[in-house]
């Protein structure tokens, strides 16, 4: 690593050949060497076959290293993916009624009664609601990129904890119970600045 640089070297040697070829080698100094070269035969072998080794152990390293940011990555497209699907819409889309009344009416017993008055309303504000908080757990728990998804979300994240903070709090007090949407409100202050 150079300042904020990475350097990868890469090699186009097989290392498979590379092993074969060293223990054809080994095996016809052994052979055909003098009696005297046996010992480091022996021991050259030994480090090749440790370095051998050693190598494959950190290409398999490096592999599930990568895999797994892979895996992480792909999770956090998918829930993109979900956020964009057109089954979706519907609820985004009343969602976006939904904040455009609280902009108007900050009051979050307001909000609670405008919600809980169409059961409907209810529903797409929760489902949208949910995936911010099932985004956040899935955050908190190393499942998917925050990088990735925080490029997409932030800015959705910020401006639907804005309009719903009042509507949530007044929830929370409702009934009581303070967890309600909580990890949505920590992936907000995680996200903030």
């Amino acid at each position: 690593m150079i300042g904020s640089r990475t350097i990868t070297l890469r090699f186009p040697v097989n290392w498979l050949v590379a092993i074969v070829i060293f223990a054809i080698a080994f095996v016809l100094v052994y052979i055909l060497g003098p009696e005297r070269w046996h010992p480091f035969v022996i021991f050259g072998t030994s480090v090749a076959g440790g370095s051998a080794a050693l190598i494959a152990a950190a290409n398999a390293l490096d592999a599930r290293v990568s895999g797994v940011q892979q895996a992480r990555i792909t999770a956090a497209l998918g829930f993109i993916a979900s956020w964009l699907n057109p089954h979706f819409f519907h609820a985004k889309t009343s969602g976006r009624q939904i904040l455009n009344w609280f902009k108007e009416h900050p009051n979050g017993r307001e909000q609670l009664q405008y919600v809980d008055a169409d059961p409907t309303l209810r529903a797409n504000l929760s489902d949208v609601l949910n995936v911010f908080e099932a985004l956040a757990i899935a955050i908190d728990v190393g499942m998917i990129d925050e990088e990735v998804a925080k490029r997409f979300f932030r800015s959705i994240v910020r401006e639907w904890w804005h309009q719903t903070e009042s509507y949530i709090k007044a929830r929370r007090a409702e009934r009581d119970n303070t967890r309600l949407f909580k990890e949505f409100e920590w992936l907000f202050e995680r996200w903030k600045t």
